[in-house]
């Protein structure tokens, strides 16, 4: 391997002189081959973490879309005329269990189950009942979810 060099003239009291400076094929004059290695791990890794915090943010993007839709599962149901104030005699222990389409845009909509229970209680000597509607549904990517909420009658005399 002949070593290549640099020529550099330099004044030295008046005369001229050449001083040859090897450059090392091992200097900082470029890149190795292990930097390149450990630069592209790191990018990768980073890329990986930045897919993996995309779909993260998808799953928990899509689970609020579909709670929201079960709670409006929900107050639909309680605004219907079979919860109203004025069926109070009528309404029985049990809600019977049915399915419900939680997010039909997919090609494989998302159903769920919704049922309840109703509670006869008094509250300051005022006979109400407290009508508890629930929607159960598993997620895409396997999670168990589910939105419960209330809502308490008293009877119009």
């Amino acid at each position: 391997m002949k070593a290549e060099g640099v020529i550099i003239a330099s004044k030295n009291q008046g005369r001229m002189r050449k001083v040859i400076k090897k450059i090392s094929p091992l200097g900082n004059k470029g890149v190795m081959l292990v930097e390149l290695l450990v630069a592209g791990i790191i990018t990768a890794v980073s890329c990986v973490g930045l897919i993996m915090l995309l779909i993260k943010g998808r799953e928990i993007d899509t689970t609020d879309k579909h709670r929201r839709q079960a709670r409006v599962i929900i107050m639909t149901r309680f605004e219907s005329s079979a919860y109203h104030y004025l069926n109070y005699s009528k309404l029985g222990t049990t809600i019977s269990d049915s399915t419900v389409t939680i997010d039909a845009r997919q090609g494989n909509p998302l159903t769920g189950t919704l049922g309840g229970t109703i509670v006869s209680t008094t509250v300051n000597s005022i006979p109400t009942k407290q009508i508890t509607l629930r929607v159960n549904w598993t997620e895409l990517y396997g999670e168990a979810q589910s939105v419960e909420l209330i809502k308490w009658l008293c009877q119009v005399r």
